[in-house]
């Protein structure tokens, strides 16, 4: 009972320390609060209109929408529901072009591939299951389990391939350098870096037979290789040819282009024994002499060039394809076709994808393979969203959770690097800013609210003492000025992500508003309901309306215009706009 209680004591006195270690943090965090983002928004504009209508419902569903997913091609969308189906949808015509039947109900998750060639969904069944799109065959046929949680799959998504890969230095050897496969190979690459340096060198000041040396442009890795100067030994340089022309000379022959007057008392004597040598057909030395240095300077422009192809890795993979399409092509039609199914289905199998689950954890797979490559535990209570951070920010994406907790993730190391707290309960969407600085959330306690990476604190909240149901889901407009927040109220939010004001109230559904998502190319909005609809909302303003809101026609469709958002900080930065 001593040891127990003993513990038990240990216990709460780590507690009130870790306690009392926070309450530190936010008064320090509080001292750097010095302005609030809505304060420093006060010389904008405000938006005061937007006229934003339901133009099409995809129906189609028998039960509640859960969840969609925009295709890279901006047209199609694919949704799942609470009746156990995943509906490939035409968003222009309303069409659906698949309808793939799920083994359970209540398909919570589901996602296009940035290929556009798989979808991905899961649900209760604790599995996420990958289908390949084609036209000609069931999808169902090749359909593949690629991970399986110990609970359900809340949310999946498709990192691109830009975000999986390394960061590639500059294309001239130093990436050989950095990464060697060989000792041999990065000794190479050395020699090859220092001749290039060197060659700079000589181009830096080189002169034409006959002319002034001039100073040419320096090569742009100068600076990093300058400290082999110190140790590069002098050595004869052949650039400038008179001093070469001149050992062939009488020393009376060095002609001074400013002064032409005879140089020495022998002048004369000079010349005349020139005279007389000039009468007699011999070959000419100093003509051997310069043509002998013009050889010599082609030999050195081809070895420059040489070198220049060297230092510039081959694409290996350009030349397979181009060598495969010259195969190709000579086959008959059919073995073509035969040929770019094959091709199709291994292409789309290259993928990863990345989920939540209700078992608290994050997990990256591999398509083709099955295989869990990263799992990512920190998270106290089920993963409700995901979301991938713009491709050059870096491999990070941001997962909310019923522990009210928004966490960062790094996807190589499957640690967390950064943590957000301050919602009252459930979060359930997550989506970073465009510009990969800030994350926006949404939760079950009728708020939305900014967190920005920077700062590492929340800089904004959009809320109304009108508003008391909870938020589904978020999403950002492609400037990042507008904040899409669908509510249990059946209404969508628009709101001034910089003011903290709400700009225009989104109708139509009949029941909560499940998911919504702006399209890829941000000329159309795409609402899902537990009405069992889909709806795509798009801006029917005039021109004028549309300059003031920082949009610009874009394209005429179907006898309506379409609009694209424009980066409204941009254009406050060329007085275009003031909002």
């Amino acid at each position: 009972m001593a040891d127990g209680e003993s513990k038990a004591e240990t216990v709460e006195v780590l507690s009130k320390e870790a306690e009392t270690l926070k309450a530190k943090l936010e008064e320090e965090r509080q001292k750097l609060n010095d302005v609030a983002l809505s304060t420093v928004a006060e010389r904008l504009e405000v938006i005061n209109y937007l006229n934003i209508k339901p133009r099409r419902v995809l129906k189609g569903h028998q039960a509640k929408v859960l969840c969609s997913d925009w295709s890279p091609d901006k047209r199609h969308i694919v949704s799942s529901s609470q009746d156990g189906k995943m509906i490939i949808w035409d968003a222009f015509t309303t069409n659906k072009e698949h309808a793939v039947t799920m083994p359970t109900t209540w398909v919570m998750a589901c996602a296009y591939a940035p290929s556009g060639n798989l979808v991905a969904c899961g649900g209760l069944d604790n599995k996420v299951t990958v289908y390949p799109l084609s036209l000609e065959e069931d999808v169902t046929v090749k359909k593949k389990t690629v991970g399986t949680h110990t609970s359900y799959t809340s949310c999946c998504t498709f990192p691109n391939s830009d975000q999986q890969a390394p960061l590639r230095p500059d294309s001239t050897g130093l990436d050989i350098i950095c990464r060697p496969e060989s000792g041999d190979e990065a000794k190479n690459a050395w020699i090859k870096l220092r001749d290039a340096y060197r060659s700079s060198l000589k181009r830096m000041k080189s002169s034409r037979s006959g002319s002034e040396a001039t100073f040419s442009k320096a090569w742009k890795y100068s600076e990093q290789m300058s400290f082999l100067q110190p140790y590069m030994k002098d050595r004869p340089r052949h650039t400038n040819e008179r001093a070469e022309i001149n050992e062939f000379m009488s020393p009376c022959e060095n002609i001074d282009s400013e002064n032409s007057q005879p140089q020495c008392e022998e002048e004369t004597v000079c010349n005349e024994v020139l005279v007389k040598k000039s009468k007699k057909v011999k070959p000419d030395p100093t003509l051997d002499f310069l043509r002998e240095q013009a050889s010599i300077r082609e030999a050195e422009r081809k070895r420059r060039e040489e070198l220049r192809r060297d230092l510039v890795p081959k694409d290996g993979l350009k030349l397979f394809f181009d060598s495969m399409y010259e195969a190709t092509k000579q086959l008959s039609p059919d073995l073509q076709k035969s040929v770019k199914r094959k091709l199709f289905a291994i292409v789309s199998e290259a993928e990863d994808i990345l989920t939540g689950s209700g078992d608290s954890t994050c997990a990256l797979w591999d398509v083709e393979s099955g295989q869990l490559l990263q799992n990512f535990h920190g998270h106290g209570s089920d993963v409700m969203a995901l979301d991938l951070a713009p491709s050059e920010t870096g491999n990070t994406f941001v997962s909310g959770s019923c522990d009210k907790m928004v966490l960062i993730w790094d996807m190589r190391t499957g640690q967390c690097v950064q943590s957000f707290e301050g919602h009252q309960s459930d979060i359930n969407s997550v989506k970073f800013h465009p510009s990969g600085d800030a994350v926006a959330t949404g939760s079950d306690d009728a708020t939305c609210r900014l967190f920005d990476l920077r700062a590492d604190k929340e800089v904004a909240i959009y809320t109304k003492e009108s508003i008391i149901f909870g938020v589904n889901s978020v999403d950002f407009s492609v400037s990042g000025r507008l904040l899409f927040a669908g509510y249990n109220d059946y209404t969508i939010n628009v709101w001034d992500s910089l003011k903290c004001v709400r700009v225009t109230l989104l109708y139509g559904h009949e029941n909560r508003v499940s998911c919504l998502q702006v399209s890829p190319d941000g000329t159309a909005l795409s609402t899902g309901s537990w009405d069992y609809t889909l709806r795509s909302h798009e801006p029917s303003l005039s021109r004028r309306e549309l300059e003031v809101c920082g949009l610009e026609l874009w394209s005429h469709l179907r006898g309506s215009w379409r609009t694209r958002p424009v980066d409204l900080s941009s254009s406050v930065a060329h007085g275009r706009l003031r909002g």
